[in-house]
């Protein structure tokens, strides 16, 4: 699953109070989980990028937002995890080991009852099992007390899945490229199930299932493609078998697909892309009479799968229309990187990890919970503006940057006259694209803080980093990018950044944009965002510039909000724009902003190991002795603390290097005294594609409840 982006943020509901506390760690694998007590007042949540080691998962979700993992370890050995939502986020138990065996597939019955089947070990055989989810108290996510384990199918099967409404299970699998179902009766009570007959019913593999009523939907891929098909049936009266839909429809291509039904019609379906590591969801809605589904356009949800395309699990449940009602199991594919006798590093192996994504059905698409997650967590808009914790992005489009791009004049004026129509080479690509993803993608994934470069070019604003990037007007540019992120996600606050130093134009001799042209700029965002940019703080004439940035770190995002603003724009000082403009441009970029850079993250690119480790140790001179210069005693409560977590990354790229800096720095801030550090923004590069960023960062800053 995708390096990540990251993940989120805990909600403060009406009926339950969350702080942070310090990590605790998982007697089955040994990483740090996310909630290994369940949360309640007075309880605590620990964090982590990942939640387990494993492959092939599946998940379930019941309606009162308990959540149920099943997957195989990595040796055969299947575990299970309970977990449940609060907010965005899901608070996970511990890991159990339950069974052997393979390919695993979970779903919920009524009251706590969950069945499982799964491939038998060493066998090709089919299994399943009936258990009870049992809690101790209040504050346990609880175990699983499991039936034995009973076959059900003694033919050559693959890929077994199952769903339940009541006491109706339907079960596929694949048996040589040809798929089978199976219907079944639960007792609850003796945890076992009185299962039909077997009956072929298409061909293909990896189906899935889901079912609400007598509604069934299956989806699998293509025996010989990379197509994917669905099938829409009606249980009999007798209940023991499906009636069909005469053929199977194309609605994708890709791979390992899987879905879920919710009682109002609405299908969720996820997949593998074909040729690429990226995961990809589809909203629909079955219509009953014709047994067909009407689909959405996909839409990209994560990057960064396993590279063998492992499979993905996606479950949903019935809740209100601004809960989380997705949850999604994805793998992570963790690279481990190898420095070379020569100097260059290389992808040593790559270790796979499990993740849970929720999501809200947003209408035509699946939102993950960190697009909102400032909506999902009201009680920080209350917090001012100095005791914010967000992820920031360097350089933020220079993911426009191709080797088509031109050469940005106002940056080297003498080397862009030798060369006109000099564009960027491979290496200088790599050296010069600071984010892989879109600005889109970027506040899709939690980002809230931009850096943003620009540059005047043939009468056009463009983002630039030495080169042109993407253009900041018309359809698809930056400002359009920003535009239709708000009308997904109204309610949040993002940041942009842009001082004079870093405002180019081609029609200067020195490459400086003038004061006309900055004029111009700032003119044409407002018009592109027309009453989005929020107004700064009113200042009296006797104020300096300490106290102008102390008015506008004292402002809440509640403050920006009722304002009708939507960004804080944070420009230049003093009164070097019009007055009309300089009402919407914060003046913290020369004053009020201060910035501490990594600077031993070159020690730490410069110190990695043969084995791809980083050697940089608690008591070195380096970040984590740096940090007290970052308490609330020691820094200027007059500035907005950014932290710029970036390196060059010697001969690797800048996002390669991110892949090794950014989980580095993670580590760093889930430990001592960098949870106390007075950081508002973390800036780093590829901002996306590092696991849990918002999670991580943010809720080991939670306030702390009474």
């Amino acid at each position: 699953m995708k390096l990540l982006v990251c993940i989120l943020v805990l909600s403060l509901s009406s009926f339950f109070l969350i702080t942070a506390c310090d990590n605790q760690k998982s007697s089955d694998s040994g990483l740090n989980l996310l909630g290994t007590s369940a949360a309640g007042s007075g309880s605590y949540f620990s964090v982590s990028p990942y939640y387990s080691p494993g492959i092939e998962p599946d998940v379930a979700f019941a309606d009162d937002g308990t959540v149920v993992a099943v997957y195989d370890s990595g040796s055969g050995r299947l575990q299970y995890k309970v977990g449940e939502v609060y907010g965005p986020v899901i608070s996970w138990g511990n890991g159990h080991d339950y069974d052997n065996g393979k390919e695993p597939s979970i779903a919920f019955a009524d009251n706590g009852i969950v069945v499982e089947v799964h491939r038998c070990e060493s066998t090709y055989t089919l299994c399943y099992h009936v258990g009870e989810i049992q809690k101790t108290g209040d504050n346990d996510v609880g175990e699983i007390a499991w039936g034995p384990s009973y076959k059900y199918d003694s033919a050559t099967c693959n890929s077994p899945a199952v769903a339940v409404d009541g006491t109706t299970v339907v079960s596929v699998h694949s048996q040589s490229d040809r798929l089978y179902y199976r219907v079944g009766t639960l007792n609850a009570e003796n945890k076992t199930i009185d299962w039909s007959d077997s009956h072929p019913y298409d061909t293909g593999v990896s189906p899935d299932v889901a079912i609400q009523g007598d509604t069934i939907v299956e989806v699998h891929q293509s025996e010989n493609y990379n197509t994917l098909w669905y099938r829409v049936g009606k249980m009999k009266m007798d209940g023991t078998g499906i009636s069909w839909s005469p053929t199977s429809r194309q609605y994708d291509t890709g791979t390992h697909p899987s879905v879920g039904l919710l009682e109002d019609g609405t299908v969720v379906e996820t997949h593998t892309a074909s040729s690429s590591d990226t995961l990809w969801g589809h909203v629909g809605v079955v219509n009953v009479d014709t047994l067909r589904i009407t689909w959405q356009d996909s839409h990209k949800l994560a990057k960064h799968l396993g590279t063998e395309h492992l499979p993905t699990s996606v479950a949903v449940r019935h809740c209100g229309p601004d809960e989380p009602g997705v949850v999604i199991i994805t793998i992570l594919d963790e690279p481990v990187w190898k420095q070379k006798s020569d100097g260059s590093w290389t992808v040593s192996e790559r270790r796979s990890y499990l993740r849970d994504e929720l999501g809200i059905i947003g209408g035509p698409r699946i939102q993950l919970t960190e697009e909102r997650w400032m909506e999902l967590s009201p009680w920080i808009y209350d917090l001012p503006i100095r005791d914010l914790r967000l992820i920031g992005s360097h350089d933020a489009a220079s993911d426009g940057i191709t080797t088509s791009s031109v050469r940005c004049r106002g940056y080297d004026p003498e080397k862009f006259d030798e060369n006109p129509n000099d564009h960027p080479s491979d290496s200088e690509l790599e050296k010069y694209r600071c984010q892989s993803e879109s600005i889109l993608d970027q506040l899709r994934a939690g980002v809230r803080y931009f850096d943003l470069r620009v540059a005047l070019q043939e009468e056009k604003f463009y983002s630039e980093h030495i080169f042109l990037a993407g253009p900041f007007e018309g359809e698809g540019g930056i400002l359009d990018q920003i535009k239709q992120f708000f009308e997904e996600c109204p309610s949040e606050v993002i940041f942009l950044c842009t001082d004079a130093e870093h405002i180019y134009s081609d029609t200067t001799d020195d490459g400086k944009a003038t004061l006309s042209q900055r004029n111009d700029y700032f003119e044409m965002v407002m018009g592109n965002l027309p009453g989005m940019l929020a107004l700064a703080p009113e200042f009296s004439d006797d104020l300096n510039e300490s106290q102008k940035s102390n008015a506008c770190l004292d402002k809440t995002l509640r403050d920006v909000l009722n304002s009708g603003g939507r960004i804080i724009y944070i420009g230049p000082s003093g009164d070097e724009l019009s007055p009309g403009l300089m009402e919407y441009i914060w003046p913290l970029q020369n004053d009020g902003i201060w910035h501490q850079y990594a600077s031993d993250l070159e020690k730490l690119y410069n110190d990695y190991d043969e084995n791809g480790n980083g050697k940089i140790d608690d008591d070195e001179i380096g970040l984590n002795n740096e940090v007290g210069n970052w308490t609330d005693e020691k820094t200027p409560t007059d500035k907005l603390h950014v932290l710029q977590a970036m390196t060059n990354g010697g001969s690797m790229g800048k996002i390669d290097m991110a892949a090794v800096v950014n989980p580095q720095v993670l580590g760093w801030l889930l430990s001592g005294d960098w949870k106390s550090a007075h950081i508002a923004v973390i800036q780093v590069n590829d901002s996306v594609n590092t696991p849990d960023w918002v999670r991580v960062f943010f809720l080991n800053w939670m306030p702390k409840t009474e």
